[in-house]
């Protein structure tokens, strides 16, 4: 075949294909050969000839794996073989929220472009998620940071990682999280403004705020500032279990964001765990349940695994099986419906090994030192808020 009818054929076989709705967002074009196309949901190229992609959609391989990706796929049979439906079904390129506050379809993300602000640990962590569940490609997501310690994590992910450029983030992106210190927000923003005098900027982007204890009011005072244009603002918490979208999340946000920036911001959160959406006045002390408390079940799962390895367990198994069985218990609580006093109520039996350990609990105040550190965790949260109102 002469290169002129080859390149000929390439075109046309991509053309079917990169503009409709249907296959675009799950499918990537091969570099340097445009008669095939790579499936991102399954990790496996196929022709991108019409008939070889509507095989593809339908098969149990991607089916299976589009569920993986937190992404609803319906059967529904065709009255035409036209080119402009598939042969037997067709799959949602979009998300919306299920019952369990996950993603599920209908909101159109494919060309929605996420950028970070800070790239550290949280921001890692969400992004992960959102490029585990597929909701985004690399290709949509862009970070920045002072400094390029995180740069290679970003890089090895095929993510934009420019270095000191938060207005590039601004310009390009539709959602952009601020993920820095408390501390660090001021001249971020600060700069923001020195930066984008002159500008253009676009409009209404949604600006999804992780910094603890900072107000929506004090973040839209500090965005117009920046010169940003009507942004959609929200103050979120969650934590790093969204790199195995184990994560649980909350937001808040002002009364003129409108209905699809709030979908779009609970589906980007419903991607790697569940989410509500919670009044702001809660937010701080969710920063100490979902966000710290991580940590605080971390110190607990460590400490019975060190009380094992005193009973003579060894240690590789003592951690493994401490970990499951607060997995377990955690999953019996949101699954069985019963108070957790219920629960452990039906594990101690009278002058039992676990009535026994539980007096020990009791005894040394774990009960109250647990109380006692969510708070202490909040009150912290609510004094970090003083950073930016200085």
């Amino acid at each position: 075949m002469s290169t002129a009818r080859r390149v000929d054929y390439q075109q046309k076989f991509r053309f079917n294909w990169l503009n409709d709705p249907k296959y675009k967002d799950w499918l990537k074009p091969v570099e340097n050969d445009r008669s095939r196309a790579y499936c991102t949901f399954c990790r496996v190229g196929t022709y991108a000839k019409l008939s070889d992609l509507k095989k593809h959609l339908i098969s149990k391989k991607h089916r299976a794996a589009a569920e993986k990706h937190g992404i609803r796929y319906a059967l529904s049979p065709s009255p035409s073989m036209s080119s402009s439906q598939p042969e037997q079904g067709h799959l949602s390129n979009t998300f919306e929220m299920g019952e369990n506050g996950h993603s599920s379809g209908r909101i159109p993300l494919a060309d929605t472009v996420i950028g970070f602000i800070g790239a550290g640990k949280m921001a890692q962590s969400i992004a992960q998620g959102l490029l585990l569940s597929g909701v985004v490609i690399p290709s949509q997501v862009y970070a920045t940071a002072p400094s390029t310690s995180n740069a290679e994590w970003w890089r090895n992910r095929g993510v934009d990682f420019c270095q000191k450029s938060n207005t590039q983030i601004v310009n390009v992106c539709d959602v952009i999280f601020l993920a820095m210190k408390p501390q660090q927000l001021p001249s971020t923003l600060s700069q923001l403004a020195v930066e984008a005098a002159g500008v253009r900027q676009k409009q209404k982007q949604i600006v999804i705020s992780v910094v603890s204890g900072v107000t929506l009011s004090q973040l839209s005072e500090g965005l117009v500032a920046a010169r940003l244009v009507e942004p959609m603002i929200f103050r979120i918490v969650t934590n790093t279990a969204a790199e195995i979208r184990k994560s649980c999340s909350v937001y808040s946000t002002l009364l003129s964001s409108d209905l699809e920036s709030k979908k779009k911001v609970k589906a980007l959160l419903g991607s790697f765990g569940l989410v509500e959406e919670v009044p702001e006045s809660q937010l701080n002390q969710f920063t100490a349940l979902i966000g710290s408390g991580p940590a605080f079940m971390y110190v607990i799962i460590e400490a019975l695994a060190d009380g094992a390895v005193k009973s003579g367990l060894p240690r590789a198994l003592a951690l493994k099986f401490a970990a499951q069985m607060v997995s377990g218990a955690s999953s019996m609580v949101l699954e069985s419906g019963k108070h957790p006093g219920q629960l452990k109520d039906e594990v101690c039996s009278p002058a039992g090994t676990t009535i026994h350990g539980i007096g020990e609990l009791e005894n040394r105040g774990v009960r109250a030192a647990m109380m006692n550190a969510i708070q202490a965790a909040a009150n912290r949260c609510q004094e970090l808020s003083q950073f930016v109102s200085k």
